[in-house]
This record gives C-alpha cells, sequence and structure tokens, in this order.
C-alpha cells in the first residue's frame, strides 16, 4: 500500500492556490523529487526544506531550526546575542496593511469565518472525515502486528531529544510535539 502525499504543482509560497486544479497526488518519494526539482529550478528555501525532509535527509527539528534562523529567531548557542538581521528595519506601508489584514466593526478584531470558528473551537486541528479516522486506526493497528514493526518502534521511543529553547528531554516524536504545538514558549 503506497501512501499518498498532496503536492501543489504551484507551491502556496510561491502564490499558487489551495484548489483542485492545482492540487496532484503523489507518493513520497515522488514528492520529494518534485520539490527538488523546484528547488533547482528557482533555489527556495521552502522547496530545498521540503524535499530533505520528505527525503528523510533532515529532521524535523533542523527544518525548524533553519525556519527560525531565516524568520531571525535565535536557536541554540551559536546564535545567543547575536542581533536578527530584520532588527530595526523599517516595514513599507504595504507590509503593514498586509499585516493588518480584514478589520471588522470598531474594535479593530480580524474577520473570522464559521470555518476558523470550527477550526478554533476543536484546540486548532481540523476535523477528520469518518474516512480518515478508519485508516489512520488501521494504520495504528497494523504497525502492532509484526513482531519486528513492534521492536522498532519501541527502539524509536528510547532516543531521547532536548528542546533547543527551553531545555524539555522527553523522546524525539514528543520534543517535536512539544516545538509545534506551541508548548515551547520560544
Amino acid at each position: 500500500m503506497s501512501i499518498y502525499h498532496k503536492h501543489h504543482i504551484v507551491p502556496l509560497h510561491m502564490g499558487g492556490l489551495d484548489e483542485p486544479s492545482n492540487i496532484i497526488e503523489l507518493t513520497i518519494e515522488e514528492h520529494a523529487l518534485a520539490h527538488k526539482e523546484l528547488y533547482e529550478k528557482y533555489g527556495l528555501l521552502e522547496d530545498r526544506l521540503a524535499w530533505k525532509g520528505l527525503s528523510g535527509q533532515i529532521g524535523k527539528e533542523d527544518i525548524l531550526k533553519e525556519i527560525y534562523r531565516q524568520n531571525g529567531k535565535r536557536c541554540g548557542k551559536a546564535n545567543i546575542g547575536r542581533i536578527p538581521w530584520n532588527k530595526g528595519v523599517p516595514m513599507s506601508e504595504e507590509q503593514k496593511e498586509k499585516m493588518r489584514g480584514p478589520k471588522t466593526g470598531k474594535s479593530g478584531r480580524y474577520e473570522r469565518t464559521e470555518y476558523h470558528r470550527k477550526i478554533l473551537s476543536d484546540n486548532g486541528k481540523k476535523p477528520k472525515s469518518e474516512i480518515t479516522k478508519q485508516k489512520l486506526s488501521d494504520a495504528a493497528k497494523k504497525q502492532f502486528d509484526d513482531p519486528e514493526a513492534r521492536r522498532a518502534v519501541s527502539e524509536r521511543m528510547k532516543v531521547r531529544a532536548t528542546c533547543p529553547h527551553c531545555g524539555y528531554i522527553s523522546n524525539k516524536s514528543c520534543v517535536t510535539r512539544h516545538i509545534k504545538s506551541g508548548a515551547c514558549k520560544l
């Protein structure tokens, strides 16, 4: 059984739209190659990170560090005391307006659609369809059918990692989830 990813033909970071006409399904290997070709053609960091991450050359922690580094956030001992490249650089009026976005009413709050309210009420998670829930359940059960797979999962859980921001120590997947979920106050 192959796992398929949804790939944007014109990536979102290049202005592509999140529409069915712009999305194709690719295997993980094909998805990695697609981002490699985009990186070789346009040289964008997002495609490089997607290619390296999908092909298993770098882990999620390395991807996060590179994104933080590019956005001027400090990560790791080497960056302590360094001033971000954009510190003190004034923003143009166009950038300020883009960040403000659509506002409604006197309070100046951002307009939220019903879809956003639903996601926010579910703690920021998109609702899963019944088919997706069944596929996840089947995959979870399947990984423990084989004794070799059980041993591999057990070994992966023993690998310890530390959050580079707050020092939280746990297994690698828990530290990654800790960073991505916002539990770590960067």
